[in-house]
């Protein structure tokens, strides 16, 4: 198994040249999402890369829109592409652009969206031909399909080994309409959901887009010897914004070792999960939707929670002021997965934090209850 990483800088290639040869992503800013190079520095890159036996790639992983893509056009030359080994294609119409207007490049098309059976990707194989470089596949693909599909398929085949999870990506600025009076362009900002309690979702915004990550990364290197069984060819690092760690998991494609796999999680800072390889969970939320559960069917029906912060508080929205809750009632909260919770009101408070003896509209702030998720619905229980 191959090799595959980034180099977004001059230092980047300072430090991949001090080890083996592999095969090296240049990213120019004005095709790949997070790239930093013009492309005078990609090419000067590729030159030196290619003398010291590295094969290089150009990312165009950009999504691309009719305004960027007038002024992108008169760059991409035959003579332009020609420094590089192959190009790592996302958008579909580039692709196919390429593939018309220039048949001698070699390219990679990024699969990681829509691509989860091996007719799909089979489509874009037969598609390409004799272009074709390598197909870089979906994360969202289950250990049991990958295994798969990597048997039938007969092209080199690349997957993340360890990097960034993103989780949407689109061409718009959709953050900084929230931000008006500041630049946040290229800083990283944290959001939460309002539909369920998963918060800390890395959001970027740069000139390319905006972006949302999972808050863990994405590692599939403690799989390395089983992926390697199943037949793929190509293992990308991306450490683009740790690099100090390059070196410790460049070594375990010569001398695969678990402990250098945790000591390199460990060194990272960041939290790691598997994401799709060992169990699809994409379905996990179908019940939560048009749950008869989240519908009030029940005259002591109170409410919704609309907010809740762990060992904190819940926050219950009263929709009717036909009823009145005090001190010592019983609630009984029913969550979207059907389970269902009775508490005693010791104490409440409003949307300004001060105590009430009793609430009949509006925002009402309890003590945190466990297992108590965004849309549980409330009910005054009967006093007997």
């Amino acid at each position: 198994m191959k090799l595959v990483t980034y180099c977004q800088s001059r230092t980047d290639w300072d430090l991949l040249k001090a080890g083996k040869p592999c095969e090296v992503i240049l990213t120019p800013k004005a095709l790949s999402r997070f790239g930093k190079l013009s492309f005078e520095e990609c090419v000067q890159l590729a030159n030196e890369m290619r003398e010291l036996g590295f094969r290089t790639l150009l990312e165009w992983d950009l999504l691309m829109v009719e305004s960027s893509w007038n002024s992108l056009r008169p760059n991409l030359t035959a003579s332009f592409l020609a420094n590089f080994s192959a190009v790592r294609v996302q958008d579909l119409g580039a692709l196919n652009f390429l593939h018309k207007n220039f048949p001698e490049v070699l390219i990679q098309p990024i699969l990681e969206t829509s691509f989860h059976s091996y007719s799909a990707i089979a489509e874009i194989v037969e598609f390409l031909g004799e272009s074709l470089d390598r197909v870089i596949l979906s994360l969202e693909i289950p250990k049991e399909e990958l295994s798969k599909i990597l048997t039938k398929l007969t092209v080199p085949t690349e997957l993340l080994g360890i990097g960034p999870l993103l989780l949407f990506y689109t061409p718009r600025s959709l953050l900084s309409a929230q931000f008006q009076n500041e630049d946040i362009r290229d800083r990283l900002l944290v959001g939460a959901s309002q539909e369920s309690p998963h918060k800390g979702f890395p959001l970027l915004e740069n000139d390319r887009g905006t972006f949302m990550f999972n808050p863990k990364n994405h590692c599939l290197l403690e799989n390395f010897n089983e992926l390697q069984e199943f037949g793929l060819s190509h293992l990308r690092i991306d450490l683009r914004n740790k690099m100090e760690w390059y070196s410790l998991a460049a070594g375990l494609f010569s001398n695969y070792s678990r402990e250098n796999v945790e000591k390199l999680k460990e060194g990272s800072g960041e939290k790691y999960l598997q994401g799709y390889y060992r169990v699809n969970k994409s379905d996990v939320l179908f019940k939560k939707l048009k749950n008869q559960r989240l519908i009030p069917m029940d005259q002591n029906y109170l409410g919704d929670i609309l907010d809740v912060e762990k060992k904190a508080y819940i926050a219950l929205h009263l929709n009717s002021s036909e009823k009145t809750i005090k001190i010592g009632d019983e609630l009984e909260i029913k969550t979207p997965e059907g389970k269902s919770k009775v508490f005693r009101i010791s104490e409440m408070m409003d949307a300004n934090r001060q105590f009430l003896k009793e609430a009949k509209s509006g925002m009402v702030y309890f003590p945190h209850l466990s297992s108590i998720s965004i849309r549980s619905k409330v009910f005054l229980r009967e006093k007997t």
